[in-house]
């Protein structure tokens, strides 16, 4: 704390710099003219007074240095004269600032850009209630045996050569959850791909979720207007109850609070609007093929909702998806309580899954066989995002720091350049006594201040320059939840890059620039034909050249063979013209048609898109 307090006094010291200094000089003419004044009284003359009133006060330039280093740190107020020079010494050469303030955006606006998407993406935490103890839970097999399973995803662990798998059957979920609950809170989700939300006055394609009672309440997220769905909403004969969006709100509803009691229609089936989520909430993902949720729902309002769906056990009724504990298609999340050992906590949650196992009945030959319960870090959600980007996003990174590095050196042979026509002041400054170490300060100052000026560019850039970016990464189907703006993350990265950059750029004219010969150089005058000195046969600024044409050789060849695909990618022969050719989907089991009337809708459709204007063909394909 009195780090901190010494710290505000002094800046505040500094800013008040004017009226201090102005307040010392009164002081020390006063303690002057009273020793005048006792001086005359001792019979001495006029001037022989004043003379001696000042010898015996000391050296008045000492006294106010020593007044101003009580101040404000010394150091700090050099550090601002060297700031002032280098301003006006700028402003004398636009166009060489102009050039180096330029180069330095488009490097740091670039890696800020991208750090920016990076940090929203992939590094940051959910919009929850203490994110860091959320843990996503999976399992793992030794043989991908053949799973009665819809939603999800699986994989093999090249790690460990298991096979690994992220639904549940909803047995098991209410398991985990009733009888965890001392260690654990338990969610369970199930994303609904190609949803349709009609409402009374719109309708369109979105993403639904069905959750659990509790899947608002373990989140710890507040609704925006109206309630949550909570347990007694996810009952068998419970009205269907929806939680909409804040942008589904705006966009359907206008951001009207009579929203609440509306009605929506989720695949046909009509269920009661009873809350708003926040603008921030992503639902358990940051986007990918999991998405922002437009809709939840209860979770048993699933076998309704998907046009009462039959999954791939055969004889299977919808309502298997609640009893059957072989059917598997809820993703779970486990927030551990915080007064709880972690390990302990997730080997209660193993047993319990590995009793839920068994009493599903299946028989297993091999104990290598059994599924075993893994968990996940779950602060970031379910990271369907940072499977797809994470490797786009690396190779990005890796090509825009290489543009900073063409950008430093470009900087860096400049600021040599300008050295070089300085070094007759760097001459004229050491004779006069000035050290080499302030001088190499003062040119490290005169870095860092063309290196904010661009970090400071950089920035401004880097907010059109993201959405920019994401478009070109990602397509619709990614479903990204969110856009990343820069914020106090990317601003510590932004001046962590900067700080680099001033080192980069500045050290190496720094120390040319200072070694100098006072006796000689002092006396160069410029003129033509005149003899190459010692310092412009250094050779740091060839090799500055030559690191420059090497990364921009690069750049060219990768963007040389990313061209070459993209061309590859154009003139290949697809089988048939895609130009003019829309391709679209829809479910008729979705809008309550059963698999017997599905024929008869695409006969309709077909016909209809024939009769409409400008429409030559039409085909479909049903699975």
């Amino acid at each position: 704390m009195r780090v901190i307090y010494e710290l505000v006094r002094r800046l505040r010291y500094w800013r008040h710099s004017d009226q201090l200094n102005k307040e010392l000089q009164d002081e020390l003419e006063f303690h002057i003219a009273m020793s005048e004044e006792r001086n005359r009284e001792k019979g001495f003359v006029p001037s022989e007074a004043r003379r001696q009133a000042c010898v015996s006060l000391g050296n008045t330039a000492r006294l106010r240095e020593e007044a101003r280093a009580a101040w404000v740190w010394p150091w700090l107020e050099s550090v601002a004269q060297d700031a002032r020079y280098a301003l006006r010494s700028l402003r004398r050469r636009p166009g060489f600032a102009a050039a180096v303030v330029a180069s330095l955006a488009m490097g740091i606006g670039a890696n800020t850009a991208v750090f920016t998407i990076i940090q929203g993406l992939l590094l940051k935490d959910l919009p929850v209630k203490e994110p860091r103890q959320l843990s996503v839970l999976d399992y793992s097999v030794r043989v991908n045996r053949p799973l009665y399973q819809f939603g999800g995803s699986g994989r093999k662990d090249t790690a460990t050569g298991r096979f690994r798998n992220n639904v549940f059957s909803n047995v098991t979920f209410e398991a985990l959850r009733d009888q965890a609950s001392d260690v654990a809170e338990v969610l369970a989700f199930s994303h609904l791909r190609g949803t349709t939300i009609a409402t009374a006055d719109t309708s369109s394609v979105g993403s639904a979720f069905v959750v659990s009672g509790n899947f608002y309440q373990v989140l710890g997220v507040r609704p925006m207007i109206g309630r949550f769905i909570g347990p007694s909403d996810d009952m068998p004969n419970a009205e269907p109850a929806a939680v909409i969006s804040y942008g589904l709100w705006r966009r359907s509803f206008g951001g009207r609070a009579t929203a609440l009691g509306s009605r929506v229609k989720i695949n046909g089936t009509p269920a009661t609007v009873i809350g708003v989520t926040p603008p921030e909430f992503t639902g358990v993902s940051r986007g990918g093929w999991i998405g922002a949720p437009d809709v939840t729902l209860p979770i048993h309002c699933q076998a309704v909702v998907s046009g009462n769906w039959t999954f791939n056990k055969p004889g299977a009724s919808p309502t298997a998806l609640y009893s059957d504990p072989q059917v598997y298609w809820l993703q779970l999340i486990a927030r551990i309580r915080p007064e709880v050992d972690l390990a302990a906590a997730q080997e209660k949650l193993r047993m319990l899954f590995a009793q839920a196992e068994s009493a599903a009945g299946t028989v297993w030959r091999d104990p290598q066989d059994v599924p075993k319960l893994g968990f996940a870090p779950g602060n970031r959600g379910v990271e369907s995002l940072g499977r797809k980007f994470a490797e786009p996003l690396t190779i990005l990174m890796g090509v825009v720091a290489i543009i900073l590095l063409i950008a430093c050196a470009n900087v860096a042979n400049l600021m040599l350049a300008r050295a070089s026509a300085r070094r007759r002041e760097v001459a004229f400054r050491l004779a006069l006594g000035a050290s080499r170490a302030r001088l190499v300060r003062q040119f490290l100052v005169e870095s860092a201040v063309l290196a904010c000026l661009g970090a400071a560019f950089g920035f401004i850039l880097a907010y059109p320059a993201v959405p920019a970016l994401l478009n070109t990464l990602a397509t619709q189907s990614d479903g990204i939840a969110v856009q990343p703006v820069p914020d106090m993350a990317v601003l510590r990265f932004t001046l962590a890059v900067l700080t680099v950059t001033v080192f980069i750029v500045g050290l190496a004219p720094a120390l040319m620039g200072t070694r100098v010969n006072p006796g000689s150089d002092a006396r160069i005058v410029s003129a033509p034909g005149l003899l190459r000195t010692r310092f412009e046969r250094q050779p740091v600024r060839g090799m500055l050249v030559v690191a420059q044409v090497a990364l921009s050789l690069v750049l060219l060849a990768g963007a040389g063979l990313f061209i070459r695909t993209l061309a590859n990618l154009k003139s290949s022969h697809l089988g048939f013209r895609p130009e003019g050719l829309v391709v679209f989907s829809i479910s008729p089991p979705k809008a309550g048609y059963n698999k017997e009337q599905a024929p008869l809708v695409f006969d309709r459709v077909t016909e209809a898109l024939r009769q409409t204007a400008g429409v030559t063909s039409v085909s479909f394909a049903a699975d």
